[in-house]
């Protein structure tokens, strides 16, 4: 079970390894834009919740790391061999183990943030929300878990079946994917929150096109945030 590399796959076909250090290449800039602007460009009323996303994001490219570039796992079937290809390949145990330990560390920081911002989300229904931006607010809730749900749950939900019911190796593809999904897990997640959270995507686009909040936007930015 745990990868001793001579019964293993001695590494990934060549275009996967291609597509999977592309992404993390282009993963890098992601974290480098999430860490500065949650670090410097957020506004003070921030202070919680930029704690919490620091928490989450230090779980993701830690687990990002450790999947990339230490472990580099390839799961070869219909054994389900986990098979290291990168620098700790010699460390097979204390990889795996590492990685349920930045599971659990990412969970714990997911539960963290899901909390907060449905804290958040029902107070101000406590405002009077309009019922559209109630229901737009549940939305990015859900777009968050999915993600989480998507490149986490779905690819261990998968390896967990393949040990009570065998697949062939016609399901590689399939294994390739699973595990492209746990490495690219946190790139996932930092993208959504930039891209679902309304204040950050505002200091995105004040640091890109020089635009100010207004008034209005600082005010209720406070109120979400504080």
């Amino acid at each position: 079970m745990f990868g001793l590399n001579e019964t293993c796959i001695p590494e990934k076909p060549f275009f996967v390894q291609i597509i999977t250090d592309g992404i993390t290449f282009l993963s890098i800039p992601v974290y480098f834009l999430a860490f500065f602007i949650i670090i410097f460009k957020c506004p003070s009323v921030f202070d919680k919740y930029r704690i919490l996303l620091l928490r989450h994001l230090i779980a993701c490219f830690l687990m990002e790391v450790h999947m990339g570039f230490f472990w580099q796992l390839s799961v070869n079937l219909p054994s389900i061999a986990l098979c290291a290809n990168g620098i700790a390949f010699d460390f097979p145990r204390i990889m795996f183990f590492v990685l349920i330990i930045l599971i659990l560390i990412t969970a714990y920081s997911v539960f963290d943030l899901f909390d907060y911002r449905m804290e958040v989300v029902t107070t101000e229904n406590q405002y009077k929300m309009k019922k559209g931006l109630k229901y737009f607010k549940y939305l990015t809730l859900f777009c968050m878990n999915s993600v989480h749900l998507s490149f986490v749950a779905f690819p261990t939900a998968i390896f967990l079946f393949a040990f009570f019911v065998k697949l062939p190796n016609d399901f590689m593809p399939l294994s390739y994917l699973c595990v492209a999904l746990l490495t690219q897990h946190g790139s996932g997640s930092t993208v959504t929150l930039l891209t679902t959270n309304n204040s950050l995507r505002r200091v995105i686009h004040k640091l890109f096109f020089g635009r100010k909040l207004c008034r209005k936007q600082v005010i209720t930015s406070s109120r979400q945030f504080s």
